[in-house]
């Protein structure tokens, strides 16, 4: 069973690092910091940035899921382009009409493992929830913004305060 498992890996990974063109070492240096404007568009963290933050395509993002071949169906789906990570995540999708499928999707997993909670004001389309657990303090809220979905983990009103920040971010022209 695993070595099917890796075989089959191997078997998928192939084609892939086939389609890889590495950036020469002297053109590093050159690399856009922010090629795709998400990150700029994104709350910075206050304190020191984690390894795990930044930009990331698609495929890229399923390192950081527990569950990867559902997330990967859910952001196909979505047609999610970028996400990025920070003080709160934001997936960036092709349209209007995909990121609510996304948000479709992330409600429904919230659901599933917590208790709806009161929203964000002034953004009527918010989602929160309190995870199953009673004990814990920590709050998830999720709205859109456009073709955006904000996602955001923190205590209560911290929570709400970003998911705020943030759709104000992804709106201002």
């Amino acid at each position: 069973m695993f070595t099917n498992m890796v075989a089959t890996t191997i078997d998928l990974q192939v084609p892939l690092i086939d389609q890889f063109t590495p950036t020469p070492a002297e053109q590093i240096p050159d690399l856009p910091i922010d090629p795709t404007g998400l990150w700029a568009r994104t709350l910075p963290a206050e304190d020191t940035p984690s390894v795990d933050e930044g930009v990331y395509d698609s495929r890229a993002i399923l390192h950081f899921k527990s569950n990867g071949a559902r997330s990967k169906k859910m952001y196909d789906s979505a047609g999610l382009q970028y996400v990025s990570i920070s003080k709160d995540t934001v997936y960036q999708t092709r349209d209007a009409a995909a990121a609510s499928r996304l948000i479709q999707d992330l409600v429904a997993d919230a659901g599933a493992n917590g208790i709806a909670a009161a929203g964000v004001r002034g953004l009527a389309a918010a989602k929160c929830f309190k995870p199953n657990d009673v004990a814990s303090q920590t709050f998830y809220c999720i709205a859109q913004a456009d073709k955006y979905v904000v996602e955001a983990t923190d205590d209560d009103p911290a929570v709400r305060e970003k998911v705020a920040a943030q759709y104000l971010m992804l709106t201002a022209k």
